[in-house]
């Protein structure tokens, strides 16, 4: 009797079990022998994003410290350290395999948070703005290098039909570790009962990352990893050549690369214009750093909620409904109406509604898009290329937003003015993207 309850009970799990999978995959639109690396992938990306989002308000609020605006010398900082990290990166690509360099990259910046962290305990008040530029500056390194990574490595894991799938729920991962970070920043900084300094943050994230390594670990041993999961062309798995620049010749001599470039520009300069504005009127509404920590924290956290709610429901459908094209075109047609309203209603309310539709909507459908336009390319130009892009040229387009945006006000000009053809511009070189990865894509197929 006891052994057949016992069989009873196993089945009864068992078949709870397979509804739970067969829930999932209706949700997902995920395939046998995809759901180990999803799982494994959605957790890397939530460790990573948990990282870098708790540290964010605290180099936001460190950015906008003191009196003198420091912002247009800080985006030339991050810029020229962009410049002189991508050659070492490169280099690191060229003489180590992706099992290596990939956890390397991220211990090597949980080493340097608790460097930071001795920095701050041991200096005098004279010297905390100085090394709370050093930090805003390592930050927007940090931020753009280890996103870049983990996408880099999304694309060799994944093929391009498998992207437009997976990379919507991959970023459910990414934007509950983007959620929680910044809710772990509002808690841990403003609760009266637990009340840290914001510095403290930086060794939780330092622990955070080293557990990023073990989930790329998992990932590494996995069967597809390097070779994309049931590939629809079996190609022998390569490691990026030898030569450090290889990524940057391949973006001068490849139409398709230049206009990823000019994506990421023209998106790079809007987003310096619109937090150009957000940390405007943050600066001058809130007084103090705790104070503008919990408003920085409080946009994030309300960002990345409705991230959430896309990437569960919508991002996956939404890609193989309108394409990679149409996909990439939304982002655009939202920052165009979006600084429309500003240049008619300038309020709080207006800037910061702005702000968290244009991050959900990038996070939750246009990442995921623009990260499957590297699905159909080689390993150099996913870790190379696609390193480059991400890093110089975005922040190059900071660059150029901070400027634009510094030399704007100094003449009393609104920068929607400049935005809204920027909107416009960046919206067709989306649609032509989504045209050329259909082309490249097809050719990939083809017997």
């Amino acid at each position: 009797m006891n052994q057949d309850r016992s069989a009873d009970s196993a089945a009864t799990v068992t078949d709870q079990s397979e509804s739970s999978v067969q829930w999932l995959r209706r949700l997902v639109l995920v395939e046998p022998g995809e759901l180990t690396a999803l799982f494994w992938s959605a957790a890397y990306f939530f460790l990573l994003l948990f990282s870098t989002s708790l540290l964010r308000p605290v180099r936001d609020a460190m950015g906008i410290a003191g009196v003198a605006d420091r912002r247009p010398a800080l985006f030339t900082a991050t810029l020229v350290t962009m410049l002189l990290a991508n050659p070492i990166y490169a280099a690191l690509v060229a003489r180590m395999p992706r099992r290596k360099f990939i956890p390397l990259v991220y211990r090597f910046f949980a080493v340097s948070f608790v460097l930071f962290y001795g920095l701050f305990i041991w200096s005098g008040e004279t010297n905390r703005i100085r090394i709370g530029d050093a930090f805003f500056v390592w930050m927007s390194v940090l931020n753009l290098f280890a996103t870049s990574v983990f996408w880099a490595f999304m694309a060799d894991l994944f093929n391009s039909e498998q992207g437009k799938r997976l990379f919507g729920f991959i970023g459910v991962g990414g934007t509950l570790g983007a959620i929680c970070g910044p809710a772990a920043a509002v808690i841990l900084t403003g609760n009266h009962v637990w009340k840290l300094q914001p510095i403290t943050m930086l060794l939780i994230a330092a622990v955070t990352l080293e557990l990023t390594v073990r989930c790329v670990r998992k990932l590494s041993r996995h069967p597809g990893a390097f070779e994309s999961l049931h590939n629809t062309v079996i190609l022998p798995p390569r490691e990026p050549g030898r030569g450090a620049l290889e990524g940057f010749g391949l973006i001068v001599h490849s139409r398709y690369l230049l206009m990823i470039a000019l994506y990421i520009l023209i998106y790079a300069m809007t987003s310096t214009f619109l937090y150009w504005e957000v940390s405007s009127y943050i600066k001058h509404t809130f007084p103090d750093d705790a104070a503008r920590t919990s408003a920085f924290a409080s946009i994030d956290l309300w960002s990345q909620s409705l991230t959430l709610l896309t990437q569960i429901f919508l991002t996956g459908r939404i890609i193989r409904l309108l394409g990679v094209g149409m996909t990439l075109a939304l982002l655009p047609a939202i920052t165009l109406i979006g600084f429309m309203a500003l240049l008619r209603y300038p309020l709080l309310t207006i800037v910061v509604v702005f702000q968290v539709v244009r991050r959900a909507t990038h996070f939750a459908v246009d990442r995921p898009s623009r990260e499957v336009l590297f699905t159909v390319l080689g390993p150099d130009a996913k870790y190379k290329s696609k390193s480059f892009i991400d890093t110089f040229v975005y922040r190059g387009g900071d660059q150029l937003g901070i400027w634009s945006a510094s030399a704007l006000a100094h003449f009393n000009i609104a920068v929607g003015t400049v935005a809204l053809p920027l909107a416009l511009a960046w919206m067709a070189t989306g649609l032509w993207l989504g045209f050329a990865h259909q082309r490249k894509a097809r050719s990939a197929i083809a017997p």
